[in-house]
């Protein structure tokens, strides 16, 4: 928290929307509302375009500062869903019916006037004459770029669409808001997109394309890339449950250094720590904190050592609360059987080991569709058996405010769900819930239903879900690696099947399209990539994936295991078994996966774009990382492209001309390339055309050399 914060000072924008209608949509054309902090730095960026020359540069600081901020709270009223109608809107290709024209002809009917046209469909927000409001905690030494930003926000016209006039206003305020009517981030069911460090750049970068989309001789046209650099964030609305408050603390030697407690001595450290409260807060009141180790989780180099605490207070525990338990415990000094340690606050923001330990993906408090056991656990009364802890772990999920319809999966199973995670011992399990929605965290399974292990708390964590199923490819006669796309095809094909082929009815996962058959609008890339791998080397495909960056629920799980065969056209099978389900951590042999900086081709990479002068293989390539994602736009140029030797590529016996494509492409042929990334990435990794089937794929350089 700044101190801006801590003093009550805020950056304050203002936006009234003189029609009463918001036409903004989100993600995959979901209806935005309230408009996301995105949007809004937009209109800013679009306001600061209009400025005299000699002010821009100001203006552009001021805006970095803006995108280095933290997600602001949003106050907005109440809206209502507009009646649904279609504009038709103009294709530009009025070249069509002229050539008809021209020679004395009438154009054909699909090239008339009338046919060439787009029907959009549109629905508008109806908004209540009330604000909205966007709020930054400020520091006070940042009055400068926060009084700039509040100029730039009184010359935004618009927010949206052109039609969504408004009137805006900007100040730095230091009156609190109610927090009662606020959006709040960083947990909740509404995801924005908010600016982030290299959004400016980004956008600037975009407005550059789209000026440039014609080349010199007014020949050609090529699309501007879509916006990116952007982040996204979960936003909680007025009166949505936002978890349970909390505070975590790491264990330190009293500098900088953190203590490990062994698991053996965890129930001492709560004792002890539980002592510290009833001395400085009474017996009542400290009976109401649940004290919760916290080891390191979720995380490629997590250990599952403990060096951290959690103290959870009951959902309807005020800030109050929260304060004098901050008081009792920070920077407390404990005595636990002859060592000495420090508590020392720890706050999400400035430790990503605390997001790894509650959401191994980040941010906090954890939202989260698996939760898995921290500790074994055990029905609080009665013998243990799976059925009598499956029923414990429902009646105690139900009192935490998860309803047994939301359950779609439930796994219980002795070894522990995380690494270096001790075994559950007699008459206890691990235990997995995965929901049907986001549930926010902390989640902490209330006693007397069950309790964990060494009568520590039952604490949940949030754990992402399986991202690859991976199959073996039976039989004498398997394809040769040339025919990727081919077979790969008939895996998307065959999963498809398993819903009967009916339209709307199979997940966006796996289809890539949305519930009216349209393709899903997602620059990142996160639905299913079917895969085929030559682990053995020897150019056939043994094995085939599908990995979904976001996961597979348990649906989509149940129907991949029934996936037993592939069909061809001319009446051929191959026989399929599924080898299990995970992340890439979980198939250490397969050579798709694997962290590293240097890739290098197993299937030949082939244009997403028409090249053009200044979008080479290693322009196309930098610009797809960005829009999926996997790096930011301040990382691109550092992007480095070469040729790979095809002779050290199983595959490349096989000249590039001989692999399929699923549809006949005019452009370059097929390349087999090296990448050099600044940062280290986790594979799968395809990029380029039909790359969702196979091609364009790399592997990490030990993984192609072998």
């Amino acid at each position: 928290m700044s101190a801006g914060a801590e003093r009550g000072l805020w950056l304050s924008v203002t936006v009234r929307f003189l029609h009463g209608r918001f036409h903004g949509q989100g993600d995959q054309g979901r209806r935005e509302w309230p408009p996301s902090p995105a949007r809004l730095f937009q209109a800013l960026v679009a306001a600061a375009a209009a400025l005299p020359e000699e002010e821009k540069p100001g203006a552009a600081q001021a805006l970095l500062w803006l995108e280095g901020l933290p997600a602001p709270t949003i106050e907005a009223p109440p809206v209502l869903s507009g009646n649904a109608y279609a504009l038709a809107v103009p294709n530009n290709d009025g070249d069509l019916p002229a050539t008809a024209w021209a020679k004395g002809q009438q154009p054909k009917d699909q090239q008339k006037p009338e046919a060439l046209r787009t029907l959009k469909p549109v629905r508008a927000s109806l908004v209540e004459d009330a604000p909205v409001v966007y709020r930054w905690a400020m520091d006070p030494a940042d009055a400068e770029p926060a009084n700039a930003i509040a100029a730039l926000a009184r010359s935004v016209t618009a927010l949206g669409w052109g039609v969504d006039a408004v009137a805006a206003d900007g100040a730095v305020v230091d009156d609190p808001p109610d927090c009662r009517a606020l959006w709040m981030p960083g947990a909740g069911s509404v995801p924005l997109r908010v600016p982030a460090p290299g959004f400016l750049r980004a956008l600037d970068e975009r407005h550059a394309a789209f000026q440039s989309r014609l080349d010199r001789r007014g020949r050609a046209m090529s699309s501007p890339p879509p916006v990116t650099g952007f982040a996204i964030m979960p936003y909680a609305a007025p009166g949505e449950a936002k978890g349970v408050p909390w505070l975590a603390y790491r264990l330190t030697d009293g500098g900088d250094g953190f203590v490990m407690v062994p698991e053996a001595k965890l129930p001492r450290l709560i004792d002890v720590v539980r002592e510290r409260l009833k001395r400085v807060l009474g017996e009542i009141p400290s009976a109401l904190v649940t004290l919760c180790p916290l080891p390191s989780l979720g995380h490629r180099h997590a250990d599952g050592a403990v060096r951290r605490l959690l103290a959870v207070l009951p959902p309807d525990a005020g800030g109050r609360k929260l304060e004098e338990l901050d008081f009792a415990l920070d920077c407390a000094l404990l005595e636990v059987d002859g060592r000495s340690l420090v508590l020392a606050r720890d706050e999400p923001e400035d430790s990503p080991f605390l997001g790894a330990s509650i959401a191994p993906e980040g941010g906090s408090p954890a939202t989260g569709l698996l939760w898995r056991s921290v500790v074994a656990l055990r029905p609080g009364v009665g013998k243990a058996t799976l059925g009598t802890i499956e029923a414990a772990v429902l009646r105690a999920a139900s009192a935490a405010g998860i309803s047994p319809d939301r359950i779609t999966d439930f796994r219980a199973s002795r070894p522990a769900p995380w690494p270096h995670r001790p075994a559950a011992g007699a008459g206890a399990l691990h235990v997995e819930l995965e929901l049907d929605a986001t549930h926010v965290g902390p989640l902490v399974l209330p006693s007397p239903h069950v309790v964990g292990e060494g009568g520590l708390p039952a604490l949940m964590a949030t754990a992402p879900l399986p991202t690859m199923a991976r199959f073996v490819l039976a039989g004498r006669d398997r394809p040769p690696v040339e025919d990727t796309a081919l077979v790969t095809g008939r895996f998307r094909q065959a999963a498809l099947a398993m819903w009967g082929h009916r339209p709307g009815l199979v997940p966006p996962t796996l289809s890539g399209h949305d519930a009216a058959g349209r393709p899903l609008a997602d620059p990142t890339h996160s639905h299913a990539f079917w895969l085929a791998e030559d682990y053995d080397g020897d150019g056939r495909i043994d094995h085939l994936v599908a990995y979904a960056r976001h996961g597979f629920p348990a649906p989509v799980r149940a129907a991949l295991d029934r996936l037993t065969r592939l069909w061809l056209a001319d009446g051929r099978e191959w026989r399929v078994a599924l080898e299990g389900f995970g992340g890439p951590a979980d198939f250490p042999d397969c050579g798709l996966c694997g962290w590293g900086r240097d890739w290098a081709s197993l299937t030949p990479w082939y244009a997403p774009w028409h090249a053009k002068r200044r979008l080479d293989a290693e322009a196309m390539i930098r610009k797809e990382l960005v829009l999926r994602g996997l790096i930011r736009a301040d990382q691109a140029d550092a992007v480095r492209v070469k040729p790979h030797d095809a002779r050290a590529v199983p595959a490349a016996g096989h000249t590039v001309a001989r692999f399929h494509r699923r549809r006949t492409r005019v452009g370059a042929p097929g390349q087999w390339l090296r990448i050099m990334l600044p940062v280290a990435l986790n594979g799968p990794l395809a990029l380029g055309a039909d790359c969702h089937f196979g091609l364009g794929l790399f592997g990490p350089e030990d993984a192609a050399k072998e």
